[in-house]
């Protein structure tokens, strides 16, 4: 997924970009909850652009599906592991006339969980080069920019 964006600050390896809404977007709400027309990303500088470099970024297309996975698959796969170990557990348990609220209970619980551990391990997940995306090029002034 390529884009094209302006460089606003750098910190060290890293470059801040503001990225204007892609038109495929559909204002999914990726890119901050489809308020607004731009947003700003750290994105990794190997090509030492400076501020105010009109650059092209980009993000691996398999890294957009694994991160996107991680994002909804894990949340919802604990909160049906978490309301089946819990609804059986109380079952089998005695707690048979309210294993459905122990399977809410639960499975709300494991999907909270996930998310935590998401927001946990998000930094780490973010340096690497597949989920992370990268400025490919600084695009010159008289170029046309194809979108």
């Amino acid at each position: 997924m390529k884009q094209v964006g302006i460089i606003t600050n750098l910190e060290g390896e890293l470059a801040e970009v503001e990225v204007q809404r892609h038109t495929a977007c559909k204002k999914c709400g990726g890119c901050g909850l489809g308020t607004k027309n731009s947003n700003k990303v750290k994105v990794k500088n190997p090509v030492n652009a400076e501020i105010g470099n009109k650059v092209y970024i980009d993000m691996a297309d398999i890294g957009v599906l694994k991160a996107a996975a991680i994002m909804y698959m894990i949340p919802l796969a604990a909160l049906v592991i978490g309301f089946m170990f819990s609804y059986y557990g109380a079952q089998h348990f005695g707690y048979v006339d309210t294993k459905e609220l122990w399977g809410l209970g639960f499975g709300f619980a494991f999907l909270i969980g996930s998310f935590i551990l998401i927001r946990k391990f998000e930094p780490k997940l973010s340096l690497n080069t597949l989920y992370g995306p990268k400025i490919l090029r600084v695009i010159g002034d008289e170029e046309i920019i194809e979108e």
